[in-house]
């Protein structure tokens, strides 16, 4: 007779130790999974406007996209402009209106006017852009250049702001500065004043 062999098989039992450290794991991993999958959302999701969403009791009535449609359409029929997009943030409607290169200062401010009057007759300022004690509204920017180039002074670019608790719309050349007398001072130091013959002259007869 063969003898046979029973093998038995000894089940593993996973010390404290290890239970422990998976534990941890899971606790570390699970905020991590949910973190990640915002951060995605957030990516994804990130250029699209945000269209409805209000606190609570405020931004009422709402900005639709059928609004922005309809304002695009109109701001993009004024002579000039070449293209219009509108960013609709949380609480703030900002319209980037890009002209013809060769328009002056003054055609791209008259533009902007032009601008705040197409978003007024379809989303009149008074209801959308007007805050009251109760709730707060949106704000708007129109923003109107006729190109974006960094260090170029032929650039021009017209910005007019209305907050929700502005009375009037605020209009200001972004182009340019407001103090140009200090703006010469702080991107000229260190320089030396260029010297013109008639000083030469002025301080050769001085001495």
């Amino acid at each position: 007779m063969s003898e046979t062999k029973t093998k038995t098989t000894k089940k593993r039992k996973l010390s404290k130790a290890a239970i422990i450290l998976i534990l941890g794991l899971l606790i570390i991993l699970i905020p991590l999974g949910v973190f990640g999958s915002v951060l995605l959302h957030s990516w994804i999701t990130n250029n699209n406007p945000v269209i409805g969403d209000r606190f609570a009791n405020d931004l009422d009535p709402a900005i639709t996209k059928d609004n922005m449609d309809s304002i695009k359409s109109q701001i993009s029929s004024i002579s000039g402009v070449e293209k219009v997009d509108i960013v609709m943030t949380t609480s703030q409607m900002r319209v980037n209106i890009d002209t013809a290169d060769n328009l002056s200062q003054e055609q791209i401010a008259n533009i902007a006017q032009d601008a705040y009057q197409k978003v007024n007759g379809v989303t009149p300022v008074a209801t959308y852009f007007t805050s009251t004690n109760e709730k707060k509204m949106y704000d708007l920017a129109i923003n109107v250049y006729n190109y974006i180039k960094e260090d170029d002074e032929t650039m021009i670019y017209v910005l007019l702001t209305k907050n929700s608790k502005m009375e009037k719309p605020e209009t200001q050349v972004v182009s340019e500065p407001v103090n140009a007398e200090l703006a010469y001072e702080l991107t000229h130091v260190g320089e030396v004043p260029e010297t013109t013959p008639e000083t030469t002259e002025e301080t050769t007869e001085e001495e």
